[in-house]
């Protein structure tokens, strides 16, 4: 190529001959050696110079223009033709700090390629098909100019968002009764002091550890010498090895973590801990996975709420103005209470209709409000008396009370006492019995 102006160009790095070839020395050379010597060098320095020249111009923003394909075009302008993007030749490429692809035509304006797809996962850890365009559906998204912004979910003109819909964009609480400011307590107390059952579903383990029911929470008081745990025993063992995350609202501030739920029977695994609490995975020796949150010595803490999900972010509860909020509201209590009388129901009263076998025994139906899980194991509290259809109490003194099997509706007790010479049918007056399916 000729020059353009002062311009310079590959074609005029071409060397056609040698300043000073060393065919044109004399046979004898009369020159000093050091002339001698820059003669010989005078040849190789040319074309070290055209070379460094040459190099400059190959690497340089217009070097493209310069070399010319078997057609008779610049590869620049092969290029600019055959690459395109959106009607537009794309000239560079680089990757920017986030490792994203961004194209440019003059080099000085930069634009981020469309994302090749982040791999989305559901709340069980299975990933879904990948896709270049995602919906955030119930939700206002913006552009600061540095980062795309989704905000949480907004009303939809006059429309206020139910506790179920927004339900939708939280998970599934996996465990029963997880309310603690007003939680299902068939049990009847406010206050309990010792390990076993508590609020229904929930079992204390702690020596002289207490759990009181405050209105607005559930304060667990360790003593200064045991550490106390609140667990919940599930019947479902499909959560095990599955990703999860635990939290819970302690003293008013969300506490969570998660990970992969333990497998093996007798396995624990620690989802979080502090000075106060630890959220622990844990599975029984009977196969059975339990969610615990335990309490170190010496502590008191007010555990609002408690949550098991699927998945590795919770969604439990959000922040609001500073303070911490539920993400969804409080269960049904007609619909909690279901789910717990699967494992736990009270008889109380004038509950049991049946018949007086003999002057020492009678069997009589205790209906169930719902089917129990499994064979339940009876607790009589107070035993009451029989009165017969003219209502006059038979016997005072049932002196025990154990399990004859399933009834239509309910279960047969058998009462052993004196019963005297009443033999015909008769109603369980006065009862107090305990119906235990838990875990």
């Amino acid at each position: 190529m000729a020059e353009e102006g002062n311009k310079t160009t590959i074609a005029d790095l071409k060397i056609n001959s040698f300043q000073n070839p060393v065919e044109n020395l004399p046979d004898r050379p009369t020159m000093s050696a050091a002339e001698l010597k820059r003669h010989f060098d005078s040849n190789s320095e040319e074309l070290r110079e055209a070379f460094n020249k040459l190099i400059d111009r190959l690497t340089g923003r217009e070097g493209a223009g310069e070399i010319f394909t078997a057609a008779g075009i610049s590869v620049e302008v092969a290029l600019g033709d055959r690459v395109q993007w959106n009607g537009m030749g794309v000239k560079f490429i680089r990757l920017n700090a986030d490792r994203v692809l961004e194209t440019s035509e003059d080099g000085e304006t930069w634009e981020a390629t469309g994302s090749s797809g982040h791999v989305i996962l559901d709340r069980e850890g299975n990933a879904l098909p990948q896709r270049s365009r995602m919906i955030f559906d119930q939700c206002e998204v913006t552009d600061d100019g540095e980062k795309t912004i989704i905000h949480g979910i907004k009303a939809e003109g006059n429309h206020t968002h139910t506790p179920h819909s927004i339900g939708a964009a939280s998970n599934p609480n996996l465990l029963d009764n997880w309310y603690f400011a007003d939680p299902i307590n068939q049990r009847g107390n406010t206050v309990y002091n010792s390990s076993g059952y508590t609020v229904d579903r929930w079992k204390m383990f702690g020596e002289g550890a207490t759990t009181s029911l405050t209105g607005s929470a559930l304060k667990i008081a360790a003593t200064s010498s045991a550490n106390a745990e609140l667990i919940q025993i599930m019947e479902d063992k499909s959560i095990k090895g599955k990703r999860v995350t635990l939290s819970a609202v302690v003293n008013g501030a969300v506490v969570s973590g998660g990970g992969d739920f333990p497998t093996e029977n007798g396995a624990a695994v620690v989802f979080y801990v502090d000075e106060n609490v630890a959220l622990i995975a844990r599975v029984f020796d009977t196969g059975h996975p339990t969610f615990g949150v335990w309490i170190n010595p010496g502590k008191t803490v007010d555990i609002q709420a408690v949550k098991l999900e699927y998945g590795a972010q919770q969604t439990l509860a959000r922040q609001e103005n500073g303070a911490w909020v539920l993400n969804d509201a409080p269960t049904n209590k007609q619909q909690e209470l279901a789910k717990c009388q699967r494992y736990f129901q009270i008889a109380r009263g004038d509950y049991g209709y049946g018949f007086i076998v003999s002057n020492t025994e009678g069997y009589f139906e205790v209906p169930l409000v719902t089917t129990m899980r499994t064979m339940p194991v009876i607790t009589v509290n107070s035993y009451g008396g029989i009165p017969m259809k003219s209502g006059v109490i038979v016997n005072t003194s049932i002196t025990s009370c154990t399990f004859a099997g399933m009834g239509r509706n309910g279960i047969i007790l058998k009462a052993t006492g004196t019963m005297g010479d009443n033999v015909g049918v008769a109603t369980w007056a006065s009862i107090n019995i305990d119906i235990s399916a838990d875990l």
